[in-house]
């Protein structure tokens, strides 16, 4: 169900530090330019294979940086001591070294899962390094395997080790360990491609590109299929994945989907792990329920698909369903299901600008890959981090700092993501109303609502945004967007009994 590797393994080779990074970009340059076919150093990752999560993170090892010249002082006077430069994390005069966490390798569970992630990650920056990188600094990207279940310790792995940032993440337990964001002993920006749980979405030193969190959901494909489906917008039915934090995000869903005039009828608790076929088809065909919203691994819907005997009069997949691999994956099961986008589809005639440039990068950092809205949102962040760096060097453009980064970055209140998104504020934590709502047709994913002949191809109506009420502050205990004074708690729940599951409440 993942993305193919076998384009991408050459990227998994040694750099053993930021001096080898840039000795061997060089190389590279000098024998293509012996060839009088110029060529520039690509984006790569700093170890042989991806860096799996483990229980002792290897300790820092901060890129050194030159002390400055010493001021010429007097004949005869004192002799004038150089005073050395503070090292930040994973920044040298050559080199920006970035963290990417995601969900790769999870033992059958959803493998490869967020590899997207990583590619687009990868793609943006390839697509930087070609243009002299930032500041004159490369980009030097780590890729770092969360595993599913092992975020806490990837997350422990970034905050002890060389890195100026995190760009790019995804990472479907991201919940856990995210209290360490922000603190004394962890506070480096993060700038994900999405992000997933509760307590990621309240880190005060979290910039997300279009940032639907915990108080907001995108509502306007759920009123477009209310209308279009009233009888099975009657009769839905939920699956509450309870591993991780999805059953928080199941039930800000719910409140949102209630809010537009959608009736739960079934509703029952599952394990990401479970066979759709041993248990679930069987309690969903007595429910009579005849539609279906997902949030959780878009495999996970394919398998559950394949299952049903009729499929639902509707099924909305609310995330990384947009992908090819998800068309290839499905094939026939995948038919009619629908997902939204922000932004305009990758095969329309506005797919011009970044969304052309990440495919182009794509191709070349992994010819085997298809795009697909993980990669995108992936691409997205980079472009964040980009526009808070740039940012930064323009008051500390000697020695740019983590703790600055972090203070441009809570301020950026206008960003496109070089005209991708419409007008979201990362840094005040505001989305975008606007959405395309996609369905497979033909196998193929195309534009369903707004019709693809309106001018201005996406419903942008404030509406859309659904400001939630009791759901929000689910899986934490505080809510901070502006300090690290006071990190969120997890609230302790109860595992739902999966044999016997509860009765709705009339």
């Amino acid at each position: 169900m993942g993305t193919s590797v076998a384009g991408i393994k050459h990227w998994y080779f040694i750099v053993r530090s930021a001096r080898s990074a840039l000795v061997a970009a060089v190389v590279v340059a000098l024998v293509a330019t012996s060839c009088g076919d110029p060529q520039v150093p690509v984006a790569r990752s700093s170890d042989g294979e991806l860096v799996q999560a483990t229980s002792e993170p290897v300790p820092p090892t901060p890129t050194p940086l030159p002390l400055p010249t010493a001021e010429p002082t007097p004949a005869g006077g004192p002799v004038a001591t150089p005073q050395p430069v503070v090292a930040q994390p994973g920044l040298s005069s050559e080199i920006i070294r970035l963290a990417v966490v995601f969900d790769d390798e999870t033992q059958g569970t959803a493998d490869q899962l967020f590899r997207d992630g990583w590619l687009g990650t990868l793609a943006w920056a390839n697509e930087v390094n070609k243009n002299g990188g930032l500041g004159g600094r490369l980009v030097e990207v780590v890729p770092i395997d969360s595993l599913l279940f092992d975020h806490r310790t990837a997350l422990e792995q970034v905050c002890q080790g060389d890195f100026f940032a995190i760009v790019g993440s995804h990472s479907l337990g991201d919940a856990e360990g995210s209290e360490l964001l922000g603190t004394e002993e962890c506070n480096i920006a993060d700038f994900p491609g999405q992000v997933y749980g509760s307590r990621r979405a309240v880190s005060p030193v979290t910039f997300l590109s279009n940032p639907f969190l915990n108080d907001i959901r995108q509502a306007g494909p759920a009123k477009y299929l209310v209308d279009m489906f009233p009888d099975a917008a009657s009769n839905l039915g939920l699956l509450r994945y309870f591993d991780l934090d999805l059953e928080r995000a199941n039930e800000r869903q719910r409140e949102m989907l209630i809010g537009q005039g959608m009736e739960v009828v079934f509703e029952l608790p599952v394990d990401l792990q479970e066979d759709p076929a041993e248990r679930i088809v069987g309690f969903w065909e007595d429910s009579g329920a005849e539609s279906l919203v997902w949030v959780a691994d878009p495999g996970n819907l394919i398998e559950l698909l394949e299952a049903f005997e009729e499929p639902p009069a509707f099924v909305l997949c609310e995330w990384g369903c947009y992908s090819q691999q998800f068309l290839l994956d499905g094939g026939e099961t995948v038919e009619g299901v629908y997902t939204w986008i922000a932004h305009s589809p990758f095969e329309s005639p506005n797919a011009r600008g970044d969304l052309f440039l990440y495919r182009a990068n794509l191709a070349t950092v992994a010819p085997d890959a298809g795009w697909s809205e993980v990669g995108l949102q992936s691409w997205m962040a980079g472009r964040l981090f980009e526009q808070a760096f740039n940012r930064v060097l323009e008051v500390e453009p000697e020695l740019p700092t983590r703790e600055a980064l972090i203070r441009v970055a809570q301020g950026i209140n206008f960003y496109i993501a070089n005209g991708i998104l419409s007008a979201t504020d990362p840094g005040g934590r505001q989305p975008t109303p606007c959405f395309v709502l996609m369905v497979v047709r033909n196998g193929r994913w195309v534009q369903e609502y707004p019709a693809p002949t309106n001018p201005r191809n996406q419903d942008c109506s404030e509406d859309n945004l659904y400001q939630l009420v009791t759901s929000r502050s689910l899986g934490v205990t505080s809510l901070s967007a502006t300090t690290s004074e006071a990190q969120p708690t997890s609230v302790a729940e109860a595992e739902p009994d999966l044999e016997n599951p509860e009765e709705l409440d009339e």
